[in-house]
């Protein structure tokens, strides 16, 4: 079996693929989210299981979903195997597309990242690759990220010897390690001992989470690390953001530069909900002038039943990352002004397992409303109003069933397109990566 990076013997047999949260693996285009740092020390935010930042024009005009490739069809270029499911999806700028697979034959499972460049399908890693670490090879993998000039980065578990795990990347084929298990983690005083799925910044910096410490008998210490040219450093907790023993920080939203992370421990569903609220709540709250609340409606109702969610905002500013803490709040209803003339927006079922937000206050997210929750489409929320930019014909390709998530990750270019992973219609037990272009 070929791949980018070179010299892999032939995959062993079967282990599962290691899984990582939806959310925030997606790639997303967030150009404004400093402004949502306004919102700590106020009620601070909420969120939505995978989100970007799109560019989309409002009204309903024409849009496409097409399906890009379904499980069980044959991988190119390696024959005999056909893709299995797919998850952690991410898109950068140029629409190329990184994902997890496996790679199935008659007698293997192969777990796999694989890249797409339109219907062009390279496999990037796969167990038994030879990985840049001595004696080793790999044998699972984490949810990749990916940025615009194409360099993949993402965890992996080992099999053969020391390490069992780390960080890595993978630059025009050449694989390189980032942070392997066993070695000393800056400002730990202890070495590496598990690691979170990564995010890759615009000039290529790595950040992850990772638990440190000497054994694996007690639950090692959690800390924030970045990786540059210049070599690993760790990156400081603001003041009353504490992890407990174990917790382990993980990505659930990211752009080139920016990204929000999460204890491991925590709903990535929940968070993302309250996060979802942050954006939509801000952009409402900038609105000049305030809409009048007769022409306003319910779109999302609250969940008082839930705890907030702490959430850490980092952003990397070359070798020097900011963090600020966030607290969501499940709490706040989400509030549109209703145009002139447009139809009443009836209240949205909830933020269907993927969201995305859009420049200039604009969020994308997949939702049905609470009327019809079968109808599931893509929907705005511009400039304070919902506006549904999908029909249902449009989503027809995707195998829709009422109370159960049908969109597991959803990602975008940054401008009009966006990708998910969603069951085929006809197929429920086929899993497909599906395109949208936007109006």
């Amino acid at each position: 079996m070929s791949a980018e990076c070179h010299g892999g013997d032939n995959p062993p047999h079967n282990l599962p693929m290691a899984g990582h949260p939806t959310g925030a693996q997606a790639a997303v285009r967030i150009s404004h989210l400093r402004k949502l740092s306004r919102l700590a020390g106020r009620r601070a935010w909420p969120l939505v299981v995978g989100l970007l930042l799109l560019s989309v024009s409002r009204g309903m005009a024409q849009t496409s979903t097409r399906l890009l490739v379904a499980s069980g069809e044959t991988v190119p270029d390696h024959p005999g195997f056909v893709f299995g499911p797919f998850s952690g999806l991410v898109m950068n700028a140029r629409q190329q597309i990184a994902f997890l697979t496996t790679l199935e034959s008659a007698r293997l499972e192969t777990p796999a990242i694989v890249r797409s460049v339109g219907v062009t399908f390279s496999v990037v890693a796969f167990r038994g690759l030879v990985a840049p670490a001595a004696g080793t090879v790999f044998e699972s993998f984490g949810a990749p990220s990916m940025n615009d000039n194409g360099t993949i980065a993402f965890s992996a578990a080992l099999n053969g010897a020391a390490p069992s795990s780390g960080i890595f990347s993978v630059t025009q084929g050449k694989p390189a390690a980032v942070a392997l298990a066993g070695q000393s983690a800056p400002g730990a005083g202890a070495p590496f001992q598990a690691f979170s799925s990564p995010v890759i910044g615009s000039s290529g910096a790595i950040l992850f989470g990772a638990l440190t410490g000497s054994g694996s008998a007690s639950p090692g210490a959690s800390g924030l690390y970045l990786w540059t040219p210049q070599g690993l450093q760790s990156v400081p907790l603001p003041a009353g953001f504490t992890l407990g023993p174990g917790e382990m920080l993980q990505p659930i939203f990211q752009n080139e530069d920016e990204s929000v992370w999460i204890p491991n421990d925590v709903s990535v569903a929940a968070a993302d909900d309250q996060l979802f609220r942050a954006l939509a709540i801000r952009s409402f709250q900038s609105l000049t002038p305030p809409p009048n609340p007769v022409s306003t409606a319910l779109a999302l109702a609250p969940l008082p039943q839930e705890k907030p969610v702490p959430m850490l905002l980092v952003i990397l500013h070359g070798t020097q990352p900011q963090t600020m803490a966030l607290e969501g709040d499940p709490t706040q209803p989400v509030m549109a002004r209703l145009g002139a003339g447009a139809p009443p927006v009836l209240p949205l079922i909830g933020v269907e397992s993927a969201v995305a937000g859009a420049l200039g206050g604009r969020v994308v997210i997949a939702s049905a409303a609470a009327s019809n929750p079968g109808d599931l489409a893509f929907y705005c929320y511009c400039n304070g109003a919902v506006e549904r930019l999908t029909t249902s014909a449009d989503m027809a390709p995707v195998a829709i069933q009422p109370g159960t998530r049908a969109i597991h990750f959803l990602t975008g270019d940054g401008s009009h397109t966006l990708a998910f992973t969603a069951p085929l219609a006809g197929q429920a037990n086929t899993s497909a990566i599906f395109v949208t272009s936007l109006p």
